[in-house]
């Protein structure tokens, strides 16, 4: 598991990941939008899966860590 490349990938995935500051809605290549909770983080989206498999060329293993990266990264954004 090259985890360098899997924390790019992380990264690139939060770019893609618009936080509407106002509305308290996040905007996500794999769900059009959602009211903002941590716990919406809990578990991935099958689109976030069938993303990161398609577009990165992810395994199953590989696609749990980028989730854990990237969860705990968006969890970590500040909303107001």
């Amino acid at each position: 598991m090259n985890k360098e490349f899997l924390n790019k990938v992380a990264d690139r995935l939060v770019k893609e990941t618009r936080i509407d500051y106002n509305g308290g809605r996040v905007y996500t290549f794999f769900l059009p939008f959602f009211l903002f909770h941590p716990i919406l983080f809990l578990l991935p989206h099958p689109l976030f899966s069938e993303h990161c498999e398609n577009v990165y060329g992810l395994d199953n293993e590989e696609i749990d860590y980028v989730w854990k990266e990237y969860k705990d990264k968006m969890n970590n954004k500040e909303l107001v």
